[in-house]
């Protein structure tokens, strides 16, 4: 499953919906949730054992966010590569 996940905070209904082999797409100011030093980035961090994550390029320059301070694992993409996982994940559920 691919979620898209656009809510400011990560909490235990958006967590607990993580599978294994799921991908997550942080858009908007989700994107704040990727960064190492946030709880949310501990948590993160833990998903990554068994999940894919990656936020936008564009929206990481937006809001003014290094890739040095990401969560390690996260990957950044484009817009290009987003369509590639809409194709990939048959399924998507979006969080907002």
């Amino acid at each position: 499953m691919l979620h898209l996940i656009f809510v400011t905070s990560l909490d235990g209904v958006v967590l607990d919906r993580i599978g294994n082999g799921d991908a997550m797409v942080f858009m908007e100011s989700a994107v704040l949730r990727t960064l190492k030093n946030s709880i949310s980035g501990q948590q993160l961090s833990k998903l990554l054992d068994y999940s894919r994550a990656y936020v936008m390029a564009e929206q990481l320059t937006a809001c003014g966010i290094r890739v040095d301070d990401l969560v390690a694992g996260v990957e950044i993409i484009n817009t290009d590569d987003l369509v590639d996982l809409c194709v990939k994940y048959p399924v998507i559920h979006s969080w907002t």
